[in-house]
């Protein structure tokens, strides 16, 4: 075993229990050793045995194993446990020789564990032969590891454990001519290690062609194989594998992770006369790196062979040294260079970096009838766990005036997987509580009136709730009529700088006021106010600023009956805020109570998705305040998009009229203020404020509601990903709803009755956010549910959002500290796109699809932004960290949109929207957003297709139109737009230089004997660097539309309406006149005034997207030749 330590020293131990073994060695820093196990403890035969091998060490290290002797030896690179798993696939060498016997290894290092084998080929096992598709399964103890050998090949054979465990794969001894035996052993990756990309290059000139073997992780993989001499596909079933020879550079892209093993087959070349066989995983380019530590070995011919993208290997330095100064041998393919390098035969340690650009290497040594190699790789590195937002164990809050006197204040104690005890305790009036709550349930703890804040003062009515496990904390203010809840922060995501935000609308009765709680020692407060406020007798207004200290448990309120938005709150250590209306009276008379937890300003976001909480006649409202100056907000609605240009905590308030798309620049929050009204359920009930939380959307929540309200929850969430949430066990199509949609993002709101209770709502995989509300007759309340806390998967890895134009990973603040990294140091391909601490316990990074060294990978279904985030070291070129982000647009989305009466204009294919609007003039400044939209009989109808994508590069295109009387008719058809070609004597184009849109017109038309008439049209999105593509083939008439039929032969589609139109009826509708020749024949059409439904159902073809762009826009350019079938 090859030690390989780095910037740190360490004790490494190997221990073996049978026959005992135990040693361990100091190591230095940055240096290599070696320790040795002897034949005593190697494995034989089909066999349990007490030989695991444990290596441990202090710090972080590399082992690499030489495994055998004289001309009977391989090397492989060993995992560590972090990246063991419980699902293999086992690979063996596929080519059939003269002595060939297949084996592969199961250790494991946990409590016992049980191992079930699906078998591939034959194996024995306690005496019974398995063969294909046979099933069996055994327990191993700790330290215990399994060997099985067998002459047919087995792989696929399937390994799964109860518990992770480590797999070893290989043959005892193949003998290929010309007669070399050698030994072949390869560590393997569990599946969820696997990866969709590959870039394959031939390890050395020789005459015999290597194997490289793909292993499919699942079902109906499909495989796209690029090479030199053409292209092809491949269908892959789970297990299945597909050997291909290679003859030179290869791409590899599945749509889902595979294994790709390299067969080095036995040849002769000019420094020895004959070499053995060797195989190795080749790593995923997602996870190439800037810096590598290797070792070569004594007395053999050692090699390296780099792998990078485009140029980047002219910055590459092997010991410091360019590559150029070495002996090398290069090739390319399509924008990756290959380059192996001869370092001679003294063995030694090596470095390998590039200031910034990733490479993958691997390294490999020959004897005479020895080739041996481990590969390099390298992975995210383990990220620790780390508390949400509002999940926690420590809690403080201020019970807010209420215009009720008797009001009481009761907190919903929300426990996870733990039992608790949750204690409440305020200092005066003196009150201390505790309660014992079992886990996964709910409680209520009571405060009554006499811990409520009063008029401009400060008291030590602090409330201090604290819990033995993580709870969540949902509190209800108030009494009959005047209540409002809110869900209260921990501790933890307590802040130093807060802006106040109160309810913009002026009512009869209206008192603003706000809450500073002070759970710390003693903090010093300043105020810099908007608006008005009196302290200590003295009034300050606009821009005026005051400071005062807080006492720990002290809690001071302000109330002033101006608006104090913006009003700025600054302490010297985290302090809660919660601000609100004491009474806020608005017509029709209605007293409403609220309250709201305020996140500070380092938890505030850039993006936000928004959605009218109910439907009622009365518009509600939203208010972004900003935390910086020169702050672009961006705004998207379904009646158009603007720009707001905000400063320190300036505001804007916009009526919410449908869905909304809001980011920003720098981080912004936003307040839902519900005006209040009324609407089946409720003749009148009042307003309430909440939180609007950023898109960090999970896949998990625990919520409250309340009893003697018609409780309700929305549900947003991102695509057809709604399909699949269950709420208490059953999926939402079960209960009552009312969707909507925008932009992509899918809106359900649900009736959940008059009983308060405990509710789950959770999805296998996909994240999606909840607002619960409730309201009653002259009542009303709403809150935005939190997080619960992670799972160890996710708090180690951190979560990736996809939004519409960027990708949004939220990395857990531990792991920078384990890596000595602040968030300045953490940064995208592009470094000046650096990350932002979003609270003591996360950095947030955004991913521009647009900037930030995005790259854009198109290929067949699908295009992925692609960018990397970099922790390097300060003042090196030191990489510590790496994570791939990697968002997939996929166009295999069949999405449905009711016809009338809703009207929706938006289509998200994965990370795209794809819109239509009509207009009223050609002008396209006028668009039609109210239906039934009445117009004359043969008028013009103006049409606009647009992708909205940030990527220039994108353009959209009509390849079929065609109207039907009626949405399920396939009969008469007419024709506005065929392959491409107006088809239509009315059409007209608009051009327009930005083509991600396309505009056109026809004049407005009927069926004879019918009332409706539907317009389906067929949309295909390609790509500028696409060359060919659709778009750029413009009209094709009939008889060449075979030539691309094939490049579309794969699309899907999806589905959206738009209407109806009503046409204006006067005398002319008791006219019948003559027919219209360019509009008659088979269809029957006539040109008489009456009512006319417009119904637009476009079908998103699937990107037409080129391999040849993939490749060019990837790796480069290239003329391939066309494709021919695998060997």
């Amino acid at each position: 075993m090859h030690v390989v330590t780095y910037d740190r020293p360490t004790v490494v131990s190997v221990s073996i229990p049978d026959p005992p073994y135990d040693r361990s060695v100091s190591i230095s820093a940055n240096s290599t050793a070696i320790m040795t196990v002897n034949s005593t403890h190697m494995l034989s035969g089909n066999q349990i045995a007490n030989k695991a091998i444990t290596v441990t060490s202090d710090e972080n290290i590399s082992l690499v194993v030489f495994s055998g002797k004289s001309k009977m030896h391989n090397i492989f690179f060993t995992l560590p446990s972090t990246t063991l798993g419980t699902k293999y696939y086992i690979f063996t060498y596929p080519v059939y020789s003269l002595h060939n016997i297949k084996q592969f290894a199961i250790a494991n290092s946990n409590e016992q564990v049980l191992i079930t084998i699906t078998v591939s080929g034959s194996l024995i096992f306690n005496g019974t032969q398995f063969t294909d598709r046979g099933r069996f399964s055994f327990a191993l103890r700790p330290n215990n590891v399994i060997q099985f050998q067998s002459n047919k090949d087995l792989t696929g054979t399937k390994v799964e454990s109860t518990k992770p465990v480590a797999v070893f794969s290989g043959d005892q001894c193949i003998s290929v001519p010309p007669s070399n035996d050698g030994h072949v052993n390869e560590t393997l990756y569990p599946v969820d290690k696997w990866a969709h990309s590959f870039i394959v290059v031939p390890i050395m000139k020789k005459t015999k062609r290597d194997i490289i073997t793909l292993v499919s992780s699942g079902n109906d993989t499909n495989v796209n194989i690029h090479t030199e001499e053409g292209n092809w596909e491949a269908l892959l079933h789970e297990g299945s594998c597909a050997n291909i020879t290679v003859n030179g550079g290869i791409i590899i892209n599945t749509s889902k992770p595979i294994m790709v093993v390299y067969l080095f087959t036995s040849d002769s070349k000019s420094l020895v006369s004959t070499r053995d066989t060797f195989m190795m995983t080749l790593i995923p380019p997602a996870f190439f790196s800037n810096y590598f530590m290797f070792m070569t070995l004594d007395n053999v011919f050692n090699y390296i062979l780099v792998i990078s993208s485009g140029q980047n290997s002219a910055g590459i330095k092997l010991d410091r040294a360019p590559l150029n100064t070495y002996p090398i041998e290069n090739s390319t393919f399509v924008g990756f260079s290959a380059i192996k390098i001869y370092l001679g035969e003294t063995g030694g340690r090596h470095f390998i970096s590039h200031d910034s650009a990733h490479f993958g290497i691997y390294i490999f040594v020959r004897v005479r009838d020895e080739p041996i190699r481990p590969q390099i790789g390298k992975r995210p590195a383990p990220i620790s766990s780390s508390q949400t937002l509002t999940s926690g164990r420590r809690f403080s809050l201020a019970f807010l005036e209420n215009a009720d006197s008797s009001a009481v204040l009761t907190m919903h104690v929300v426990t996870y997987d733990r039992p608790t005890v949750v204690r409440v305790s305020i200092p005066d009036p003196p009150y201390d509580r505790s309660v014992s709550i079992s886990a996964n349930s709910t409680a209520t703890m009571t405060v009554n009136s006499t811990h409520m804040l009063s008029g401009n003062q400060i008291t030590n009515k602090a409330i201090t709730v604290t819990s033995d496990e993580d709870i969540s904390l949902v509190v209800l203010i108030g009494k009959s009529k005047t209540y409002d809840t809110f869900l209260t922060l921990p501790f933890t995501s307590f802040g130093t700088k807060y802006y106040i935000i109160t309810y913009p609308v002026d009512g009869l009765h209206s008192i603003k006021q706000f809450a500073i709680v002070n759970s710390n020692e003693q903090v010093l407060i300043t105020i810099t106010v908007s608006g008005s406020l009196i302290f200590n007798g003295t009034q300050f207004t606009d821009t005026e600023r005051f400071s005062f200290a807080l006492r720990p448990n002290e809690v001071i309120q302000f109330q002033s009956d101006e608006d104090l938005t913006g009003t700025k709150v600054e302490s010297t250590k985290p302090v809660a805020v919660f601000s609100g209306e004491k009474c806020t009276n608005v017509p029709p008379n209605n007293c409403g109570h609220f309250s709201e937890n305020l996140y500070p300003v380092d938890k505030w976001s850039n993006f936000f998705v928004v959605f009218p909480i109910m439907k009622k006649t009365k518009r509600d409202v939203i208010t972004i305040v900003s935390s910086g100056n020169d702050n672009n907000v961006n705004i998207h609605t379904e009646e158009g998009n603007w720009q707001v240009l905000l400063h320190d905590g300036a505001h804007v308030n916009i009526t919410v009229n449908g869905g909304m798309i809001i980011n920003s620049t720098k981080p912004i929050m936003v307040l839902y203020l519900c005006t209040g009204g009324n609407n089946s359920m409720a003749s009148t009930f009042d307003p309430f404020m909440l939180t609007i939380p950023p898109v960090f959307f999970r896949n998990y929540f625990v919520f409250v509601t309340m009893d003697n309200v018609f409780n309700y929850i929305l549900v947003i969430s991102s695509g057809q990903n709604s399909n699949r949430i269950n709420l208490d066990g059953k999926p939402l199509s079960k209960f009552p709803s009312e969707n909507s949609a925008f932009a992509g993002f899918t809106a359900i709101r649900i009736y959940l009755g008059e009983t308060g209770g405990r509710h789950v709502i959770s999805q296998g995989s996909a994240g999606f956010s909840i607002y619960i509300l409730g309201i009653g007759q002259s009542v009303s309340y709403g809150y935005p549910m939190g997080n619960r806390p992670l799972t160890v998967s996710e708090a180690r890895w951190g979560s990736l959002t996809c939004l519409p134009t960027s990708a949004v990973y939220i990395l857990p603040s531990s792991v920078l500290a384990s890596a000595k990294l602040s968030p300045v140091d953490v940064h995208l391909i592009d470094p000046s796109c650096q990350a932002n601490q979003r609270d003591e316990n996360w950095v947030v990074i955004t991913a521009p699809f647009n900037s930030c060294g995005t790259m854009i990978i198109n290929d067949t279904g699908r295009i992925a932004y692609v960018n990397t985030i970099y922790g390097t070291a300060p003042h090196t070129s030191i990489h510590r960290l790496q994570i791939r982000l990697n968002c997939e647009m996929l166009t295999v989305e069949n999405i449905t949109i009711a016809f009338v009466p809703q009207t929706d204009h938006v289509v998200r294919l994965g990370h795209n929207n794809v819109s239509f609007t009509l207009y009223q003039s050609a002008a396209f400044n006028d668009p039609i957003f109210q239906f039934p939209y009445e117009v004359e009989l043969n008028n013009t109808l103006y049409v606009q297709m647009e992708v909205d994508s940030t990527d220039s590069g994108m353009e959209v295109f009509t390849e079929n139109c065609v109207s039907v009387p009626f949405l399920t008719s396939n009969s008469e058809t007419y024709s506005i737009i065929e392959n491409g070609c107006p088809k239509d004597s009315t059409f007209v184009s608009y051009q327009f230089d930005d083509q991600r849109k396309q505009r056109f017109s026809f004049h407005v038309f009927k069926f004879d004997a019918y009332l409706e008439v539907y317009i389906i049209c067929e949309v295909v999105i390609c790509h500028k660097g696409s060359t060919p593509n659709r778009c750029a083939k413009g009209c094709i008439p009939a008889k060449y539309k075979r030539d691309v039929g094939l490049q579309m032969s794969k699309d899907k589609s999806a589905y959206l309406s738009q209407g109806p139109i009503v046409f204006r009826r006067d005398l002319g509708d008791l006219i019948r006149l003559p027919l219209n020749p360019e509009r008659s024949g088979s269809n029957g059409y006539l040109p008489v005034l009456g009512l006319l439904s417009v119904g637009f159902l476009i079908s998103f073809l699937a990107l037409i997207v080129q391999r040849r762009y993939y490749l060019q826009q990837f790796w480069g350019n290239t003329d391939a030749p066309p494709p021919r079938p695998p060997k």
